[in-house]
């Protein structure tokens, strides 16, 4: 590969400032990637291929719904690479032990296209599923708003919101977050934060877009700060935000407008009712050992779940579990994985207890990146994870059991 070798003394060497600084010199991080670490088992769905990344992807029952992303649609050698608008729907029903017991690759159901191609989002609500943003090129973003609802036959189909005249609509952006937003008195929200939008121009959160899911119609509310100094989340893109069981959201990491690493945490808590409503952001404890950017992040029991994305090592953990770092490894002993799996780039989302039968896990689809001097890499088979071993609750063997049509990594 390339790289840059630089000599310094002197004065110069005083000015050197190492890149990932924060990354490097935290004893604290360090310890909680390593050490005593809880174990979980990575099993490998071969009947699920997303050859994607930059995509997004929810759970709208019993479907898995994927949408955007550069790859392929479902055979990664047989496809010319290259940006995906479509929406593709898989069955889980269909992917169970007892309907696919030879774990055959299940076709994908296209619902329709979504123009921006590239880091959009995907916020469920009810049965319906809005998907917002991405970019149709590198200096291309897009406000695009298309919704996801069922068929009268119970299949996914996407519909594109064209905005109407003289109405509020959030900026074009990618790489942002969107997350369902409870309010008392109001309809179900989606609330988008952050991004880049334009010439790589870092978006902030103090500024807030809801979009009201019973009108379709954006409100823009300006977030306040609860702290005592009045310190506020950076503008940041890249970093990820969950909803909480009470209503609140979360949001950790990301870049900031130097492109340095975060890791830093923020609770966005509401108050009053639709007409009174008011946001304001809180400091907490961040989930995170060590600054991170391009992750998932999953609220499940209490605990937040963070997969995949770069911190800026060559250590990354692939999950990390309330702040702290999930050794990964196969279920059967001297088994080898020969189907290299990149955690960045990917999308995941839970599949909860009493789903469709499957036990409650992480289900990590998609993922991997582009290299001047190796190619393009696309993960192709998805991978599961069960959430039991991750939060300490039961066996790696308990959580598995039932779930025969994967092959463990």
């Amino acid at each position: 590969h390339y790289f840059c070798l630089a000599a310094l003394s002197g004065r110069c060497a005083d000015a050197f400032v190492p890149i990932w600084a924060a990354a490097e010199n935290c004893d604290e991080a360090e310890a909680r990637c390593s050490g005593n670490l809880r174990t979980a088992v990575v099993s490998r769905v071969p009947s699920l291929r997303v050859p994607r990344f930059g995509l997004a992807s929810a759970i709208l029952h019993p479907w898995i719904i994927v949408c955007g992303g550069h790859g392929t649609t479902c055979d990664a050698k047989a496809e010319t690479h290259g940006r995906q608008p479509s929406l593709i729907c898989y069955n889980l029903d269909s992917l169970r032990p007892t309907r696919n017991s030879l774990g055959q690759v299940c076709p994908p159901q296209e619902a329709g296209q979504h123009a921006a191609a590239m880091y959009c989002s995907i916020a469920t609500v009810g049965e319906r599923g809005f998907v917002f943003g991405g970019r149709m090129g590198p200096s291309c973003p897009s406000a695009a708003l298309s919704i996801v609802s069922m068929s009268e036959k119970k299949q996914p189909q996407l519909l594109p919101h064209d905005a109407s005249q003289g109405c509020a609509w959030p900026p074009a952006r990618w790489r942002h977050s969107a997350t369902s937003l409870r309010v008392e008195g109001a309809a179900p929200l989606v609330l988008v934060l952050g991004g880049l939008s334009g010439v790589c121009q870092v978006l902030n959160l103090q500024d807030a877009w809801l979009l009201h899911t019973d009108t379709l119609t954006w409100q823009s509310i300006a977030v306040s700060s609860a702290e005592a100094d009045g310190s506020m989340p950076s503008p940041r893109h890249s970093h990820a935000a969950t909803a909480l069981s009470d209503g609140k959201v979360i949001v950790c990491g990301g870049l900031n407008a130097d492109e340095q690493l975060l890791d830093d945490a923020w609770l966005l808590e509401s108050s009053g009712d639709s007409v009174t409503m008011k946001l304001t952001w809180r400091r907490v404890s961040s989930p995170l050992p060590r600054p991170r950017y391009g992750h998932q992040l999953h609220a499940w029991q209490g605990h937040l779940v963070v997969v995949g994305g770069i911190d800026g090592t060559y250590t990354t953990p692939e999950i990390c579990v309330d702040g702290s770092a999930v050794s990964l490894k196969s279920a059967a002993a001297n088994e080898e994985d020969k189907d290299l799996f990149m955690w960045h780039n990917a999308s995941s989302a839970i599949l909860s207890e009493g789903e469709w039968r499957w036990k409650p896990s992480l289900l990590i689809v998609g993922g991997g990146g582009n290299c001047f001097s190796f190619g393009t890499h696309l993960n192709r088979d998805a991978r599961l994870v069960p959430l039991g071993p991750l939060l300490g609750q039961s066996s790696a063997t308990e959580c598995c059991a039932g779930i025969k049509d994967c092959t463990c990594m």
